[in-house]
This record gives C-alpha cells, sequence and structure tokens, in this order.
C-alpha cells in the first residue's frame, strides 16, 4: 500500500504535538524549524533540540518505530513549510 504525503505549513508558534499524543506521520521540512521541549515539574522548559530542513525529529522516529506516544512538546520556531507522510 502506498501512502501519500500531505503538505504541512504552520505558522511559528504553532504546537505541532504534546506529550501523550499518536504521531500522525513522519515529518519532513522543507524550511522552517521545530524546538522540541520538556516541561520540568517546577515549570521550567528544557529544550531538547530543534528539528530543521534535513534533520529527523528523535521524537517522531521513535514513536514510529516503538508504536508509542509523544513524550516531548513540538512547536514551530519559525513558519514552517513541509509535509507529512503518514504511517
Amino acid at each position: 500500500m502506498t501512502h501519500k504525503s500531505h503538505p504541512l505549513s504552520c505558522p511559528a508558534g504553532t504546537v505541532l504535538f504534546r506529550p501523550g499524543q499518536e504521531c500522525p506521520g513522519f515529518v519532513r521540512l522543507q524550511s522552517g524549524s521545530i524546538r522540541v521541549t520538556l516541561s520540568a515539574a517546577n515549570g521550567r522548559e528544557v529544550v531538547l533540540y530543534r528539528v530543521a530542513p534535513g534533520d529527523v525529529c528523535l521524537q517522531t522516529f521513535a514513536c514510529l518505530t516503538d508504536g508509542r506516544s509523544y513524550s516531548a512538546e513540538g512547536v514551530a520556531e519559525q513558519d514552517i513549510v513541509g509535509e507529512i507522510m503518514p504511517h
């Protein structure tokens, strides 16, 4: 079965995923960046990494390969354009 990709376009500040959400598919960025963070119990935010065009989001990779939900939050740090390839 062939899965077709879907266009993705979001302005900066858009929350793309949160802890506990299922992964809709693999995201391939053409422009922009995504900031992936964890929130500590005291409310502080810890930046884990950033995803730029050509990078692999480790959260998405882990969710797709292990069949689990996201454990961090991903926010468009800049306006993003790309595509989602459903799993």
